[in-house]
């Protein structure tokens, strides 16, 4: 009877969120681990929750037909009993964990030899004896080991082996090596260090243990986490910075905590990622990303003018409220530049706007921002844009774009495009809306479209077998093959990871792209759904 290989994996690490989903050499960490192992020698399953943080994860194990089981997040022994219930005390069972890619289908197959032979009921790899680095993990036990454990230990419930007998039972490496690092992925400086590793030399997933370990050896004793050269999709990315120390959204309850804008910091600049999008209106965000990020010289900052513009009067008054919100910004921001200063929606006074526009063209090269932008919400601001000849003053404009919101037709963009002005598609959340299963919580004036959004939605995903929204938005975003950046806002370093993770999955088919704009097709006809400035309150 064939050996059981039991991955065990979540998406919910408190150290590093959604790890098991992080890309290495353009695959995710749990379908390296599958690859590793798999061999028709063994019969091997990912056992993962049935918790909705781990939706993500099933879709991907779905959409790779890896073979899969959901069950209990906090009691994973119960996984292991659920999978194998069928089977014999004398079931030979291997457990693997999720955080560790170095195990390989040679590496099980001779434990198991060691493990039959010698007549063991459990055996394991003492990474503490052995010159092995950190990470070289593999579990052997009989069934019955795990069943017989009868208490509720909580270290049992989660570590499955944990009152299993240790001694005798260990499986020895002869190796000379001694190693600094571990091969064990439980931070970033793990994930970045193995990333870095296997891209390095291109390692392809069959790559023999003994090799590996030998070659990590040799990478770690010249290892400089600085010296990480990441070109990556992230550099389509644009950071919404509203959620760095303000509340956001309607469906957010929470401020970004200062332990995930350092992890969120750190990865953006090990990534590539483009930039980052903030305003002078959100309380704190300009302040800490000028503490936080500061370490990410290739950063590019986004930001937009106080949105307080209607009542200005007179050139004087203008040129000082455009210097002292500048100057703001700038202090805040310190000691990044500008890359592009936005004004945030159209003023009803067309003179206005000329003026605003004007007075920042000159204000530009004196505090040495690089372009000048404008935000919208009304798409008819474009036309108003080229009939009032504001087009030779703007240089960027943020538009919305979203699986909901299709407004945005291709005349618009060749519009744009003549005048050389750059899109950024925002708003692809429709500030978390979609999210928003809970209709008491939706603002009054588009209640009304809940039920029929949420039909949609579910029928959407069904379809094309997509478990999680989340993931439906970013791959129709990422699907359009538009050459544009994409303005995500994130209200966590756990929901950043996601995201992350999600630019390596597959992309959308064009039937595909067609399909999901059908479905929502009809909510383009109302601007009220589409503009949360004019739902009941402003967020």
């Amino acid at each position: 009877m064939k050996p059981i290989i039991v991955i065990q994996a979540r998406q919910s690490s408190n150290r590093l969120p959604n790890k098991v989903l992080l890309p290495i050499n353009k695959l995710s960490i749990i379908e390296i681990i599958y690859k590793r192992v798999q061999s028709n020698n063994f019969k091997t399953i990912v056992a993962i929750s049935n918790d909705q943080t781990d939706d993500l994860l099933c879709s991907l194990l779905k959409s790779k037909k890896i073979p899969h089981f959901r069950g209990s997040l906090h009691n994973v022994k119960s996984r292991y009993l659920n999978i194998c219930k069928k089977y014999s005390n004398k079931k030979v069972v291997v457990r693997l964990t999720a955080d560790n890619i170095f195990p390989d289908k040679n590496l099980i197959k001779e434990m198991i030899v060691f493990f039959l032979k010698n007549k063991k009921d459990y055996l394991y790899i003492n990474q503490k004896t052995n010159k092995i680095p950190y990470g070289l993990s593999v579990e052997i036990f009989n069934l019955g080991e795990i069943r017989k454990i009868r208490n509720n230990n909580i270290k049992d419930l989660e570590h499955v082996t944990y009152s299993i007998k240790k001694k005798n039972n260990e499986f020895v490496i002869k190796s000379n090596l001694r190693f600094k690092k571990k091969a064990s992925i439980d931070n970033l400086d793990d994930y970045f260090l193995i990333k870095n590793f296997f891209e390095k030399y291109n390692f392809k997933t069959s790559i023999h243990w003994k090799l590996l370990i030998k070659k990590f050896h040799s990478f770690c004793k010249l290892y400089r986490p600085n010296k990480i050269k990441n070109k990556s999709p992230a550099s389509k990315i644009i950071i919404g910075g509203a959620q760095i120390g303000n509340l956001y959204g309607i469906n957010n309850k929470s401020k970004m905590d200062y332990n995930d804008i350092k992890k969120l910091s750190r990865f953006t600049k090990m990534v590539g990622i483009y930039g980052i999008d903030t305003a002078r209106d959100y309380p704190n965000s300009e302040k800490l990303i000028g503490k936080y990020f500061s370490n990410n010289k290739n950063l590019n900052i986004f930001t937009k003018l106080s949105n307080k513009i209607d009542n200005l009067k007179g050139d004087g008054q203008i040129n000082n409220f455009l210097k002292k919100s500048i100057n703001k910004s700038r202090q805040n921001l310190k000691p990044f530049k500008i890359q592009c200063l936005y004004v945030h929606n159209l003023s009803n006074d067309v003179a206005l706007n000329f003026k605003i526009f004007k007075n920042l063209f000159f204000l530009k090269n004196k505090y040495k921002i690089h372009k000048i932008g404008l935000s919208i919400t009304n798409l008819k601001d474009i036309d108003f844009i080229i009939n009032c000849k504001l087009q030779k003053y703007i240089d960027i404009v943020q538009l919305p774009y979203s699986l909901v919101d299709q407004r945005l037709n291709q005349k618009n963009i060749n519009v744009l495009k003549k005048y050389k002005i750059t899109i950024i598609f925002r708003s692809i959340f429709l500030q978390g809306l979609i999210f928003l299963r809970n209709k008491k919580l939706w603002p009054d004036k588009i209640k009304k479209n809940y039920n029929m959004f949420f039909k949609k939605l579910n029928y959407t995903k069904n379809k094309l077998k997509i478990i999680s929204t989340l993931e439906l938005a970013l791959l129709y975003m990422f699907s359009k093959n538009m050459n544009n950046k994409i303005l995500v806002g994130v209200n966590s370093f756990s929901q950043f990871t996601e995201i992350y993770s999600l630019l390596f999955r597959r992309k959308l088919t064009k039937k595909e792209i067609n399909f999901v704009e059908k479905q929502f097709k009809t909510f383009n006809e109302h601007e009220v759904f589409l503009n949360p400035s004019l739902w009941k309150k402003t967020y």
